[in-house]
């Protein structure tokens, strides 16, 4: 049938559209991976035939050929597209060719290539990177943000108590706002709350702590008239 992978796995559904009538493919194709001879990844198909699910990342069987299950032979990772009519015109238009990254690329951010010692490599320079920021911050609501976020990417000792020193003056500014004052910064502790939120989901400081107590406050304050 159309949008089958040949000799290897016929369509989820068949939304082909009458005789006459183009009919449309997205393909995304990942080869298989090799590491010297040893086969890391099979490789896989995903396809939409006229807008419809039809291959959901199939993993490749080897070379597809007329009723004869293959094996993987190793070969380059890229190779010619090659259209074929089987004996019947069939016009092709509108094809279009992108490069996509190999999942296998992606070492730092989850996904089959993943490597801890890369991440961990990330996870520090992200971590320096923030606290730069933090050093840098003139506001200290960015700097309060920067600072656990840098915490967030590596546990130092250090930064955490900068953290808790910044979010305390933080709070007692807060506290010292009459319901007024808080109205004019509404949106910013809307946006402190959310992130104070994410703080107490990662362990990074507690619902009774003094920021989430004095955001919440605030929020309560600029609520009243």
């Amino acid at each position: 049938q159309a949008g089958a992978i040949y000799g290897q796995s016929p369509p989820l559904v068949n939304p082909a559209r009458p005789t006459g009538v183009w009919q449309t493919y997205d393909i995304i194709f990942h080869p298989p991976l090799w590491d010297g001879d040893q086969l890391i990844d099979p490789g896989s198909i995903t396809v939409f035939f006229n807008g419809v699910l039809v291959q959901d990342a199939w993993p490749l069987e080897g070379r597809c050929h007329w009723q004869l299950r293959t094996k993987h032979e190793k070969a380059p990772p890229t190779g010619p597209l090659r259209l074929q009519d089987h004996g019947n015109p069939v016009p092709f238009r509108n094809i279009w060719i992108r490069r996509i990254p190999s999942r296998f690329a992606n070492t730092v951010h989850g996904g089959p290539g993943v490597k801890l010692d890369d991440v961990a490599a990330k996870r520090a320079e992200l971590a320096a990177h923030t606290l730069a920021l933090a050093e840098e911050a003139t506001e200290l609501t960015e700097k309060v943000i920067c600072l656990y976020e840098s915490l967030g990417y590596r546990s130092d000792p250090a930064v955490k108590a900068k953290a808790e020193d910044a979010a305390a003056r933080y709070a007692a500014s807060l506290d010292a706002r009459d319901s007024a004052a808080c109205r004019k910064i509404q949106a910013e502790l809307r946006g402190m709350k959310l992130f104070v939120d994410m703080l107490i989901r990662n362990g990074l400081t507690e619902r009774e702590s003094p920021l989430a107590k004095a955001v919440a406050r605030a929020l309560d304050e600029a609520k009243k008239q």
